[in-house]
């Protein structure tokens, strides 16, 4: 079992030619879910929903096969956020629900307890207070590898000391290259990781949308490239930095190699890129990530 932990949302997206696509499933942990669901069927998920979420979102989750043991549900609105995309397909983002129900939807410790199983943990979450006691509660299951993808207001400036401490908390982080320029400066690449090793990560990736990601774990002596993979122009870009974590995840488990970590990473993303919202994966979608990995060439 990989679980993964954080939002679930409802999402209202504007895409970069214009169209306007509302009412979609969305949240970090829920396309980091669908991220892992490519390569196993055992994923549950961690979120908070509110009363108002509509049932054919609640069916989605559950043909999703997700395990939803530990998603709970509050008296409060669920939720919901702009996803407005320019032509390059850069993300504003812009919350609906008021910023003082967040912490009412984070997750809690005692969620992530109901997987004493759990072989990974994806953690996504909006409230940096609350990384430290997740970890722990995570690091009480034993074996299980923790990632860590940081919000991006998580990734300043104010934030690095307190963020840099919370490494060492974690197994892998993988922050995206403008989150990594907001925090640690205009540097060669290989200098934020080497902070992030530094700090106690075992592998770290940063993500570059497009041109792919850099990945490196504490056994390699430099970084390396794993160019993304395209299939096709995209329908929805929204989750797919959540879902290539999902992949990286399992993918780092599964071998201990950082290069075929990303390009697990890489194919679930690209997988996401081809759905509006978070994708259903089918016994084809599996096959096709089968196939991408053995063709795979660095």
């Amino acid at each position: 079992m990989f679980v993964a932990v954080g939002t679930i949302i409802i999402d209202d997206i504007v895409t970069g030619d214009g169209r306007a696509l509302p009412g979609i499933l969305g949240g970090a942990a829920t396309h980091a879910a669908a991220g892992m669901r490519v390569w196993t069927k055992d994923v549950g998920l961690i979120g908070s929903i509110g009363d108002n979420f509509p049932n054919e979102l609640w069916t989605a989750l559950q043909q999703m096969g997700f395990d939803l043991r530990s998603v709970r549900r509050f008296p409060h609105m669920t939720p919901r956020a702009w996803q407005i995309y320019d032509a390059r397909e850069h993300r504003t983002e812009i919350f609906q629900s008021p910023r003082s129900e967040f912490p009412t939807f984070g997750p809690t410790p005692d969620q992530v307890t109901a997987y004493p199983d759990a072989q990974g943990f994806h953690l996504m979450t909006a409230e940096l207070e609350t990384v430290g006691g997740l970890c722990q509660a995570m690091r009480s299951v034993p074996g299980a590898l923790i990632l860590w993808e940081p919000a991006p207001w998580h990734l300043v400036t104010e934030q690095r000391t307190r963020v840099l401490d919370l490494i060492g908390s974690v197994d892998l982080v993988s922050p995206n290259a403008e989150e990594c320029t907001a925090m640690l400066g205009p540097q060669p690449p290989d200098r934020w990781i080497a902070t992030f090793l530094d700090a106690g990560a075992t592998l770290v990736s940063i993500r570059m949308g497009r041109e792919g990601s850099l990945v490196r774990s504490r056994e390699d002596p430099a970084p390396r490239h794993v160019a993304a993979i395209s299939l096709g122009p995209p329908a929805d870009v929204t989750g797919a930095g959540n879902a290539y974590c999902g992949g990286l995840l399992i993918g780092y488990h599964r071998t201990h190699s950082s290069v075929a970590a990303g390009v697990h990473g890489a194919i679930s993303a690209a997988i996401t890129l081809q759905h509006l919202g978070v994708p259903t994966i089918s016994g084809r979608i599996e096959a096709e990530a089968r196939r991408l990995l053995e063709s795979y060439r660095p």
